[in-house]
């Protein structure tokens, strides 16, 4: 019998379309493998536990975030509008 776990976080993996081999997330690519990593282990915990949606302009967003080009009130900021703006 399969673990439960295992075959969600390879559902996870599935919807996130993610591509260790050329460092894509959702079709966002990523400039090196630290940066990616970080990124999946941030997204992963969140949907396995059903609390995030992601969508390719929040992980766009999110690497942004941790490559240093938006601060971390931009990204609070461009998230909750997108939120209210349904948009992303």
């Amino acid at each position: 019998m399969l673990n439960a776990p295992v075959l969600k976080e390879t559902a996870v993996r599935a919807f996130l379309n993610v591509d260790r081999d050329n460092l894509t997330i959702m079709g966002v690519p990523f400039p090196d493998v630290e940066t990616f990593n970080t990124a999946v282990r941030a997204v992963y915990p969140g949907m396995i536990e059903g609390d995030l949606n992601p969508t390719a302009k929040k992980i766009e967003l999110m690497r942004d975030y941790f490559l240093g080009i938006i601060s971390l009130d931009k990204y609070i900021e461009l998230l909750t509008v997108s939120r209210h703006e349904q948009k992303i």
